[in-house]
């Protein structure tokens, strides 16, 4: 579950356009996964951004954040083989939430500013609460 209304639409290239997008039917790229940067709902406070679940193990976490994005990536291009274990990864076998600013926002100036001048600070804390059910 993520805590947002809209994403920043992306062109083929996965640049963003500067357009949000409020359709609940979030842009899929053609090669079938997820890598969109979500406008979370709460401004710049640290608020809920997104949840993950899952009932086999009843393992999740509740993440927050004081960032305006949260970008998903749903490991599209994995393909990992002999990994820890002798385990093998292939495409949408993981999945990355990344809170930030919105990709390319020097070049929109609608989207949340990632300026820093001289004698500024930039802080901001994002939280990740495991737990098991």
């Amino acid at each position: 579950m993520i805590n947002a209304s809209s994403y920043t639409l992306a062109d083929d290239a996965l640049i963003p356009t500067g357009e949000d997008i409020d359709d609940p039917a979030v842009q899929r790229p053609a090669y079938g996964g997820y890598d969109n940067n979500f406008v979370l709902n709460g401004g710049n406070e640290l608020k809920f951004a997104a949840m993950l679940f899952d009932p086999a193990s009843g393992r999740g976490f509740y993440l927050y954040t004081t960032e305006p994005g949260l970008h998903v990536y749903t490991g599209n291009w994995l393909d990992v083989k002999n990994a820890k274990d002798d385990a093998t990864y292939t495409k949408y076998s993981g999945v990355a939430l990344e809170c930030q600013h919105y990709p390319d926002s020097p070049n929109h100036p609608e989207f949340p500013s990632t300026t820093l001048r001289p004698g500024e600070t930039y802080r901001q804390t994002s939280i990740f609460n495991f737990y098991t059910e």
